[in-house]
């Protein structure tokens, strides 16, 4: 029952998490407001705003918008009681390298859960190659690494954890509550770059047109989706 500071609360319409209303932060007693509400129907997110890895949770203990409990505000009056216990879980650690050891920034690594394959979590690597993917669960999970969105300029091949090519054979990393599990790393190649031209039935180029390469094997686990340019 101890406060926590720095979580963050969300509003949203009660229709879901589609339209927030208002946001705010707990204080070093654990209290937070939000103010200039509307009358009607809402939900409310608690989620850790600092990396100590609390499990992100909806009003009245749910895990998802759909399950939340409805807040009604109603008169411009006050409506106490809206709180939240939060339940700790743990995090992945590790680092991205290219094939010479060096660090590679911008990576985006993904975190799945093993059985489900339900996405959990997400981080991207810092300039020293580090990620950390907070807030999750305790249990067994997949992760992959790959070029983030539009960043084909990276050209590095995505892979799943232990250097695998597909999230069928990927290696099960373990989350306990309260700890991290480090050392979960990966190692990129560059692959090869496919070049091309895109035109109308004129013959004149096109802008903006969105090009998403789909290998025949699984190895690639983010797509690299590049536009073509202005020119």
């Amino acid at each position: 029952g101890n406060p926590l500071s720095q979580i963050c609360a969300y509003l949203f319409t009660s229709s879901g998490q589609s339209a927030e209303v208002a946001g705010t932060d707990s204080n070093s007693s654990g209290q937070y407001a939000l103010h200039g509400i509307r009358d009607g129907s809402y939900k409310l997110e608690f989620s850790d705003c600092s990396s100590r890895d609390y499990l992100t949770q909806w009003y009245r203990g749910q895990s998802s918008s759909s399950s939340a409990g409805v807040i009604v505000v109603s008169g411009g009056a006050n409506t106490p009681g809206i709180n939240a216990s939060m339940t700790q879980g743990g995090s992945i650690g590790g680092t991205v390298t290219d094939a010479s050891g060096n660090p590679v920034s911008g990576i985006c690594v993904s975190v799945a859960n093993y059985s489900s394959l339900a996405f959990a979590g997400n981080a991207t690597t810092d300039a020293k190659g580090k990620y950390v993917v907070h807030s999750l669960p305790a249990g067994p999970y997949s992760v992959a690494f790959g070029t983030c969105g539009f960043a084909g300029s990276q050209g590095y091949v995505g892979q799943y954890y232990n250097d695998e090519d597909s999230i069928g054979t990927a290696d099960s990393v373990s989350v306990t509550a309260g700890t991290q599990t480090p050392g979960i790393n990966a190692t990129l190649s560059r692959g090869g770059t496919v070049p091309g031209t895109v035109t109308d039935s004129g013959g004149n180029p096109l802008s903006g047109i969105c090009v998403e390469g789909n290998p025949n094997s699984a190895r690639a686990t983010f797509s690299d989706f590049t536009p073509t340019d202005s020119q």
